[in-house]
């Protein structure tokens, strides 16, 4: 029997992001090596009630076409070859589809994980610079008063 006294504990506000579509901005990106040795991107997530989501994104031939989807959500350049700034990324609206995907705890138990099955545009939000706008001066006339 395991006897526990939590009345003194205190709800830390962690909030996961749910499944289905979740609106949000990302808070930080950096770059860092997987387990296995691979380039990757460590992107966390945070949306308008606080909850919180991270997801990597590996740098390899094979999984390009998750960063080429990735690049497409924030609106930034997604073909050809592209140089971005990591700070470019920081605060770039967009949506992600979570599903729940389930696992085995180390300790044998299952879990259920939130996963970023795709990243969509926001459409509310733009990123795209407007054109220069031209203005037009009127004409001066020297007509006398």
């Amino acid at each position: 029997m395991i006897e526990l006294d939590l009345s003194a504990v205190q709800d830390n506000g962690y909030k996961n992001f749910k499944v289905g579509q979740n609106k949000c901005w990302i808070t930080n990106i950096s770059k860092k090596t997987s387990q296995s040795g691979n380039p990757m991107l460590l992107v966390n997530f945070r949306d308008k009630e606080g909850a919180t989501l991270k997801d990597h994104l590996v740098l390899t031939q094979s999984a390009m076409w998750r960063v080429k989807q990735f690049l497409k959500a924030c609106q930034l350049p997604h073909t050809g070859k592209v140089t971005i700034d990591e700070k470019d990324l920081t605060g770039r609206h967009l949506i992600l589809n979570c599903i729940a995907e389930a696992y085995t705890k180390d300790d044998g138990t299952e879990g259920t994980a939130i996963k970023v099955k795709e990243f969509l545009v926001d459409n509310e939000y733009s990123f795209t610079k407007p054109e220069a706008v031209v203005e037009e001066k009127e004409e001066e006339t020297d007509i006398p008063l």
